[in-house]
């Protein structure tokens, strides 16, 4: 005997995600060299295609440093976002053993669109014969179906907040950084010294991480102008006292202005939640 009832398939859990980002010249800089892309969505679904955001901080000087900035965002977004073109045309189509299945076309969109950018950037600055090299440092995170990959170069930041706890993701590329880890042997070195970034080498590889996803991480990107600014410590705070990330973006940059605001301010903030 049949039902008259239609039973259906219990469908698997899925994610959307809530992005909010803000880059802001800050108080001391005659420009803002900085740059960030995200998609600005109430609800990005994740589940058929990824969501991608990206901080890259720019050097070289006003006009110099944008123009790096900008272009690695361009390049690395393109190479992500148009995988089926560019795999195509990819000359290196990169595997990891430990990433899982659904995410790996990503480690090698992300290591060929790094490349790309870097290729670039160092031709101009061969060609142009530039006493101080123009490049960029790149954060980036890509969200799909259950997991989180993200790749940085350069001492932008990717941070989680996941249970009431700010963790911080990535490990800068700095002089103060290794300085640290070999235990402070020798002069402290200054924080603003990256020991690798995009343009000024022939080479240059990001370091890539991956997780998987839990309901209401709050995932956050930023350029260190926030990071010298404020302490983990205030970050944290800030997102346990404001759920919403609207606001909480908003009270991260103006902490950050209110204690100076010395180098140009980005930030993008991502909530996860279950649909």
């Amino acid at each position: 005997m049949k039902s008259d009832s239609v039973m259906k398939k219990k469908q698997p859990n899925t994610f959307h995600v809530t992005n909010i980002g803000v880059t802001d010249i800050g108080k001391k800089r005659s420009s803002n060299e900085d740059f960030i892309y995200f998609k600005k969505k109430e609800k990005e679904y994740i589940n058929k295609k990824e969501s991608l955001m990206l901080v890259a901080d720019g050097m070289g000087g006003h006009e110099r440093g944008a123009e790096a900035s900008k272009t690695i965002i361009k390049v690395i977004r393109k190479h992500i976002s148009s995988p089926k073109l560019l795999f195509n045309k990819s000359k290196k189509n990169i595997t990891h053993k430990t990433l899982p299945e659904e995410i790996n076309n990503f480690y090698s969109l992300v290591i060929n669109g790094v490349g790309k950018a870097n290729e670039i950037l160092y031709k101009r600055n061969q060609q142009y014969k530039l006493k101080r090299y123009m490049g960029s440092t790149i954060v980036g995170l890509i969200l799909f179906k259950n997991h989180a990959l993200w790749f940085h170069v350069g001492d932008s930041r990717l941070y989680r907040y996941r249970n009431s706890t700010l963790e911080l993701m990535t490990t800068d590329h700095s002089a103060y950084e290794k300085w640290l880890q070999e235990g402070k042997k020798g002069k402290e070195p200054k924080k603003n010294i990256i020991t690798k970034a995009i343009g000024p080498y022939e080479n240059i590889k990001p370091d890539i991480t991956w997780d998987t996803l839990k309901e209401n991480d709050i995932y956050m990107l930023c350029s260190d102008g926030l990071t010298n600014m404020i302490s983990n410590n205030e970050i944290e705070n800030i997102l346990k006292s404001d759920k919403d990330i609207t606001c909480a973006v908003k009270k991260l940059l103006n902490s950050s202005n209110a204690a100076g605001g010395k180098d140009n301010i980005s930030i993008i903030l991502c909530k996860v939640q279950k649909s």
